[in-house]
Order: structure tokens, then C-alpha cells, then sequence
């Protein structure tokens, strides 16, 4: 996402009380994404990275095998930039 683009989706979240920011764990890079509406912060569960990262999941399968699963986890900063759109756009904030 370019600089104008995160400027238009997030403007339009900041003037509707939206604020999206990461919350630091550690001194290792490790963030949480908080999102506050209003004053109310909903804290995610994912843990993000500075960079984005692979991450292997193994799970069961209905045979009795196991299956792994590789997920692209985003960055932190990539990740809030998608949400401030996907939030934008959702609510229709653009159209005001």
C-alpha cells in the first residue's frame, strides 16, 4: 500500500474514533495489534514480527495423518495498514 492510500483509509478511521497501533511484547520485536474504538481496546491474539515471517502449523487429519500447513504471517506495520482499509472500506467511510 502506498503513502496516500494509507493516508485516505486511515484518515477516515481516525475521524470515526478508530485508532490501530502495535503494542510491544518484548525487546525482540514481537507486537501485538490493538485496536481502539472509542477509548475500548480490543487486543489481538497473533503475534507479529517487524518483518514478515513463515510459520508451520501441523494438524490432524480425519485418517489419522498429520498435514502441515505453512502461513504467511505479515508484518506488524503491513498488517495495520491492511486493517485500517479493510475497516474503511467495511463501514463505508470513504462515501462521507
Amino acid at each position: 500500500m502506498d503513502p496516500h492510500d494509507f493516508y485516505k483509509y486511515s484518515s477516515a478511521c481516525f475521524k470515526h474514533s478508530i485508532t490501530i497501533y502495535p503494542k510491544p511484547l518484548n525487546n525482540h520485536g514481537l507486537y501485538l495489534i490493538v485496536v481502539n474504538r472509542n477509548g475500548r481496546e480490543k487486543v489481538g491474539k497473533t503475534l507479529y514480527r517487524d518483518v514478515a515471517y513463515k510459520e508451520t502449523i501441523e494438524k490432524k487429519t480425519s485418517c489419522g495423518g498429520i498435514k502441515k500447513e505453512v502461513h504467511v504471517i505479515p508484518s506488524c506495520f503491513d498488517k495495520i495498514a491492511a486493517m485500517y482499509k479493510e475497516i474503511a472500506l467495511k463501514n463505508n467511510f470513504l462515501k462521507e
